[in-house]
């Protein structure tokens, strides 16, 4: 059986050529269909970092059913490299500095209000835990229930790391979404005895506030 899993893409222009808006009418215009139409999701979905000193402008979720087809590097070679619609080459790669890590799903959780559709925010928490049982119980019995009693929570999605990764990159990403960018306190949440345990004991811990900016696929991912 294939394994759904995500594509994890982000980015920051580098280039003073390529303006924010030129860059992104190529990238939903262009970029996103060609990588949709090569098989690296079926759901793409944009957002804006909402940090402005953060070292990545915008990411995208590309949401696939097989993510072992997705990262066949062969799918990535249909997308093409260049475009009449950036300056110079016209070539991205050259224009842009991207992060393009792989993950399989191991959990989808809802929460306990009454939104069924897309959330404006997202939040994303990649962490590589010192203990990885405890940190899986502890997400499982714990940290979800509670945030979900958060005003404008709608879902989270969790993954692990793909193999074929850097070891620096934490194994386990989840992608918290809210209704609005109008995120509750999360004081409470992270201050249990549990909480404290996983979160200060972490190897690693990396946080990141996005707006939804554009989306393009198939909604039931």
């Amino acid at each position: 059986m294939p394994t759904p899993g995500l594509i994890f893409v982000r980015v920051r222009i580098t280039s003073p050529d390529l303006s924010d808006e030129a860059f992104n009418t190529w990238y939903n215009q262009v970029h996103i269909p060609d990588a949709l139409n090569a098989g690296l999701g079926e759901l793409a979905l944009r957002y804006k970092n909402l940090e402005a000193d953060g070292k990545y402008q915008y990411c995208t979720l590309y949401k696939t059913s097989d993510i072992e087809n997705a990262s066949n590097p062969a799918t990535s070679a249909k997308i093409p490299e260049t475009s009449e619609l950036l300056p110079g080459s016209g070539n991205w790669k050259e224009l842009t500095e991207m992060s393009i890590l792989r993950f399989e799903l191991t959990q989808r959780f809802e929460g306990q209000g009454n939104f069924t559709g897309r959330g404006d925010a997202l939040l994303t928490v990649g962490v590589e835990p010192a203990d990885e049982e405890d940190f899986e119980e502890w997400y499982r019995k714990q940290h979800l229930d509670m945030l979900s009693l958060g005003t404008g929570y709608i879902r989270a999605t969790r993954y692990k790391l793909a193999a074929g990764h850097d070891a620096s990159v934490p194994r386990f990403l989840a992608l918290h979404e809210y209704e609005t960018t109008d995120f509750p306190d999360t004081t409470l949440v992270r201050g249990t005895k549990w909480s404290k345990k996983v979160l200060s004991s972490a190897k690693v811990f990396e946080r990141g506030a996005w707006k939804l900016i554009f989306q393009s696929g198939d909604e039931k991912l």
